[in-house]
């Protein structure tokens, strides 16, 4: 008798049991995941809750203290791209999500929203009959999206077997270049040529370096309240400006913890070239643009902040030593973001420069480096230029003081 298929607590994939229900180990020879040998996660468990709960409010949540948690996204891979002839059921689908999501605003709506990539969208297994890849798509689009521990969708999100074979390190790499370059995303391509920089070791040690990389808040932090009756003071979104903004991600952006990539997006909305004034709103435009100005309203539920706004951390091996993370935040909240970044950037360029030419200055990069060129080709002996660079500066910032700069000047 096969042994059930159940779920690691740990790294949420899909192994089967022990004799006396274990998880069996699994993970690399060098770093076992920590999950081995203990029991595997439980039907009833959902993604981690907030550090810092805060008690819902009226204005915030239309959802109850008793509404269920975030669930875990399965494990699996995505596809990169969706295939045309599925692409109006997919669009209708999500188009109907969002729409729930928005009408209702309750935790069991904003599940769908996160498992409609990872059970809609995971890549489907290899068959030995030759059965196109949209209708393995428009299958998987007639699927509930709710999650549970059961073996209903073990089998699809199986990782792949490793090779005994080891790839040359020069052939391995040039295959990720490879990828990048058929993903349109040639800046990427060349970065990862040019990048000496490997992922770190799953370990306890990444783990702490990690930890030590995002300090908790500092203890006299205070938040400013939220003042969700002035409505003066909120972002507004048109399609047109949702449009642009889904445009602006960079070919090959990866997803965030909910697995949706923008080019789903644009390969949902055809966005494959410059959007005229006359050019008509499709359905899913517009529900996405009504998604947009619900979380600008800050109506998102409390239940759903922490993942929402959370990220998938990647720890780099830096050459000096040391890692480097980097997060990948949901694909939704980065759409929001830019939309509403588009909105004050003028302001915002008019009081940052010279200071910064980071945000709102076109070139701002190139110019720095054209001034600081021309400086050092030309200053006198008793002159010098100094660089500073602060160690982990972007997460020692206080995140209050940051909310309060931007309560008062761009609210």
């Amino acid at each position: 008798m096969t042994p059930p298929r159940t779920v690691c607590a740990t790294c949420l994939r899909s192994f089967s049991t022990t004799a006396t229900g274990l998880m069996r180990s699994h993970g690399p020879l060098s770093a076992r995941c920590p999950g081995s040998g203990k029991p595997p996660r439980s039907p009833t468990m959902g993604m981690p809750t907030p550090l810092t709960p805060t008690a819902p409010t009226s204005s915030s949540s239309s959802s109850t203290a008793t509404s269920p948690a975030i669930t875990t996204i399965p494990y699996g891979r995505v596809l990169r791209h969706i295939p045309r002839s599925a692409r109006q059921q997919c669009s209708l689908k999500l188009t109907n999500i969002l729409e729930e999501v928005v009408g209702s605003n309750t935790v069991e709506a904003w599940n769908k929203l996160f498992l409609f990539a990872p059970i809609c969208l995971r890549q489907p297994k290899r068959s030995k009959h030759a059965v196109p890849l949209s209708t393995l798509v428009k299958q998987q689009l007639q699927e509930d999206l709710v999650w549970c521990n059961t073996t209903a969708h073990a089998p699809a999100y199986r990782p792949r077997k490793q090779s005994r074979k080891k790839l040359d390190p020069e052939d391995a790499l040039s295959r990720r270049v490879s990828a990048k370059i058929e993903e349109g995303d040639f800046r990427g391509a060349i970065r990862l040529a040019a990048s000496d920089e490997t992922l770190a070791d799953f370990s306890d040690e990444t783990y702490a370096a990690l930890c030590a990389k995002h300090p908790p808040a500092h203890p006299d932090s205070q938040i400013p309240p939220h003042h969700s009756g002035d409505q003066a003071t909120v972002c507004e979104a048109t399609c047109r400006g949702v449009a642009q903004a889904i445009r602006s991600f960079p070919c090959g952006s990866a997803g965030g913890p909910d697995k949706l990539r923008p080019q789903h997006l644009k390969d949902l909305l055809q966005l494959t070239h410059q959007v005229g004034d006359d050019d008509p709103e499709s359905p899913l435009l517009s529900a996405l643009t009504d998604f947009c100005n619900l979380v600008l309203r800050g109506d998102t539920p409390v239940e759903v902040r922490h993942f929402l706004f959370g990220a998938s951390l990647v720890a780099l091996k830096k050459k000096s030593g040391g890692v480097r993370p980097i997060a990948v935040g949901c694909t939704l909240r980065r759409l929001v973001a830019k939309v509403a970044c588009k909105q004050v950037v003028n302001e915002m360029a008019e009081l940052l420069a010279p200071r910064q030419l980071g945000y709102g200055v076109r070139g701002g990069s190139e110019a720095a480096v054209h001034a600081a060129r021309r400086f050092i080709n030309n200053m006198d002996t008793w002159q010098a230029m100094v660089k500073l660079d602060f160690q982990n500066a972007f997460n020692s910032v206080r995140r209050d003081r940051m909310l309060e700069a931007v309560k008062s000047l761009c609210p």
